[in-house]
């Protein structure tokens, strides 16, 4: 199973979050469970709000998300991932490459 990507650049908006995980709501509506890339390489900063819209895609789709990578160079951020995956019992990890990301999620699909 390929993994579903989603890419962030820059100032990370609410509409710009439901954009990119339009097509993976659709995917999981129909039922198929799937694993999720979230690029965050380029991202600089997020507005409250699609925080907020991403926690609760997380809390719906949980069930059917067999593994979150994201994708971070950022220390901090590193640790909201970490603190993330043990609140919620997601599997989730950060990664500084994509191909670290993939080999994890196909061990897990």
């Amino acid at each position: 199973m390929s993994p579903h990507v989603i890419t962030l650049r820059g100032h990370l908006t609410l509409v710009a979050l439901e954009s990119e995980l339009r097509p993976l709501s659709e995917r999981l509506a129909k039922g198929e469970p799937a694993t999720l890339v979230v690029d965050c390489l380029d991202m600089e900063s997020y507005e409250v709000e699609a925080r907020a819209a991403f926690i609760e895609f997380h809390k719906r789709w949980r069930p059917s998300l067999l593994g979150i990578a994201v994708l971070t160079r950022k220390v901090s951020w590193k640790g909201v991932v970490l603190a993330m995956a043990m609140a919620s019992g997601t599997k989730m990890r950060a990664f500084d490459d994509p191909a670290s990301a993939r080999a994890w999620l196909s061990e897990l699909a």
